[in-house]
């Protein structure tokens, strides 16, 4: 492993200082984190990364899942296999996704572009909305992103489109996130060609 992954930490604001920056008075803590990978894990990385279903530090903190934990000692358990993971290491990682390279990086797809989605953006697009106080910049954003759509990209949205089993997973998923009374607010929100499209999927269910 360490020769074609190597992982530094260090303390990024006492390097600054250490070489006669002048670093603003109200930093009070800067660590940096490095993955160096060569030969076959560098060109695989590329190949993931490439799916864009990871932005780059999200996919990082996978990386660092997959290859190091600190453990809180257990006075009654040699197997250090089971002893806790240290909190302050859990919040770091913040629920990433563990990647390692042995993984054979599927062809993504319409769940897993929607869990992005929800990890990577919504804050983001809720901020926007706010900013604007209206769906303008998200209408925008949605079609400038269909100008810029691939075929195969096309192709997935289409072929998810016509399954109605797969469309009534996520829509069940959403179902119980929400809660039936903020689920049905949200297909009322729709125009009409969509909330009818919608409806029948939940009436087909």
């Amino acid at each position: 492993m360490f020769s074609h992954l190597k992982l530094r930490f260090y303390d990024k604001l006492q390097e600054r200082m250490a070489k006669g920056y002048n670093v603003d008075s109200e930093i009070k803590s800067w660590q940096r984190y490095e993955i160096q990978l060569r030969a076959k894990r560098a060109t695989q990385v590329l190949k993931i990364l490439a799916y864009d279903n990871y932005q780059l530090g999200e996919f990082i903190k996978g990386v660092l899942k997959a290859n190091i934990n600190y453990r809180i000692p257990s006075k009654t358990d040699s197997n250090k296999r089971r002893w806790n993971s240290c909190k302050w290491w859990l919040k770091f990682l913040d629920d990433a996704d563990e990647i390692t390279f042995s993984q054979i990086q599927p062809e993504p797809t319409i769940e897993s572009s929607k869990r992005w989605l929800e990890r990577q953006v919504t804050s983001t697009l809720a901020t926007m909305e706010m900013a604007f106080g209206s769906q303008f910049i998200i209408n925008y954003l949605l079609v400038h992103g269909k100008e810029r759509l691939t075929e195969k990209q096309k192709q997935r949205a289409n072929m998810f489109f016509n399954d109605m089993s797969a469309q009534r997973l996520v829509l069940d998923e959403i179902k119980r996130e929400l809660g039936d009374l903020e689920f049905v607010k949200l297909i009322f929100s729709m125009d009409e060609k969509k909330r009818t499209h919608l409806n029948r999927i939940s009436v087909n269910s």
